[in-house]
Parts: C-alpha cells; sequence; structure tokens
C-alpha cells in the first residue's frame, strides 16, 4: 500500500476569514468547558469540606455548596447553627 500525501489546498481570503472565524469561536468554547470543569470540581470537593468543618449532615454540605458557588458563604441565605442545623435565614 503506497501512502499519498494529499495535495496542499490554496484558501480564498473569505475561506480564510472563516477558518480564523471558527478557531477563535473554538477556542472561546473550549476556555468555557475548562472553566466548567474547574467549577464542577470546587462544587464537589466543597461539601466534604463543610461537613468535615461544621459536622452536618450531607444535604446541607451540599445545599451550602451549591447555593454558594459564585457568591462565597458569607453571601449566603442559609446558616449553620453552633449545633451543626442548616437553615435558611429568610433572606
Amino acid at each position: 500500500m503506497i501512502f499519498q500525501r494529499p495535495q496542499a489546498r490554496v484558501w480564498s481570503g473569505s475561506q480564510s476569514m472563516e477558518a480564523s472565524f471558527c478557531m477563535a469561536q473554538s477556542k472561546a468554547e473550549i476556555a468555557e468547558l475548562e472553566e466548567a470543569l474547574k467549577q464542577r470540581w470546587q462544587i464537589g470537593v466543597a461539601p466534604g469540606l463543610l461537613r468535615q468543618r461544621f459536622l452536618i449532615t450531607r444535604e446541607c454540605a451540599t445545599t451550602l455548596a451549591a447555593d454558594n458557588a459564585d457568591g462565597g458563604v458569607a453571601n449566603s441565605k442559609w446558616r449553620i447553627s453552633r449545633t451543626g442545623h442548616c437553615g435558611s435565614s429568610g433572606a
């Protein structure tokens, strides 16, 4: 079997611009996916850390982590009592 090298393709100006646009769009989508994966990992780790630190239930820790994924615990409408009870602050 003989391998034949494909012939070089000559791009017109509009095709070149379209290819550049597609490349930029693909790079932007990849960056968004990478950020989503990073946030998913952080949200996945957070409940375990909260459970361990505050000795709360899995459900409470998951709720806290999901509600505070972008705002931080200080901005939470959820509060943890000294006894480990988790509930809404009514905000």
